[in-house]
């Protein structure tokens, strides 16, 4: 058994899964609509500043915290926004699910 033509046959199911179909498809309609595609990425933004500043130490106000709820659920009133972070989340949940089975041979 040849460990790369196995990585590319999980490839190829991966391709072919509903979670990565619904994340491409979903991407797409992001793409098009510019006023949700900014949304989101002013979202991550965000998002991403208070993880960095966790990781950093920075102890958070709850403003900061309730400022950010406030936001996701702004974006999730958006349909395709919503479609878009529905479908990011489970794809991201398939890969990490693989990655914790490949991380099993660390142990």
């Amino acid at each position: 058994m040849n460990p790369y033509d196995k990585a590319r046959e999980l490839k190829t199911a991966i391709e072919l899964s509903q979670d990565y179909k619904k994340f491409n498809e979903a991407k797409e309609k992001l793409e098009e609509d510019k006023a949700a595609s900014e949304m989101v990425e002013d979202f991550r933004e965000k998002q991403f500043d208070l993880q960095r500043r966790q990781m950093l130490g920075e102890e958070l106000g709850q403003e900061e915290m309730d400022k950010v709820q406030e936001l996701y659920s702004i974006l999730s009133m958006n349909k395709i926004a919503a479609e878009y972070l529905a479908a990011e989340f489970s794809y991201a949940r398939l890969m990490q699910d693989i990655s914790e089975i490949l991380a099993e041979l660390m142990e």
